[in-house]
């Protein structure tokens, strides 16, 4: 959650928050089930996250590969206007006057 930092909402992180708090008051005692049991609900709030996380890095990889898709089209019809030109071969008038 340190490393995501501002990526994760309060409302997401709220639950992680509190589930590490319990894991912390019960970590110390004996009752092994109820750790257990504090350990996976603090690992399943922490996938939500994680799958939220990698969500959004997918869209924007996928807008991203909009924006370069886009960007190489207007580049192709940059070439394309370039390969426009004709050749042709440049005659001087006055030369042939003179003949």
């Amino acid at each position: 959650m340190r490393d995501a930092g501002e990526k994760i909402s309060a409302d997401k992180k709220k639950p992680v928050e509190e589930k590490i708090e319990a894991l912390k008051k019960i970590k110390d005692g004996e009752d092994i089930a109820a750790i257990k049991k504090a350990t996976e609900e603090l690992s399943q709030e922490a996938q939500k996250i994680g799958q939220e996380l990698y969500q959004a890095a997918q869209a924007a990889d996928k807008a991203k590969a909009g924006e370069s898709a886009s960007s190489a089209d207007g580049e192709k019809k940059e070439e394309d206007k370039k390969s426009d030109v004709k050749e042709g071969e440049v005659v001087d008038e006055k030369e042939g006057d003179k003949k």
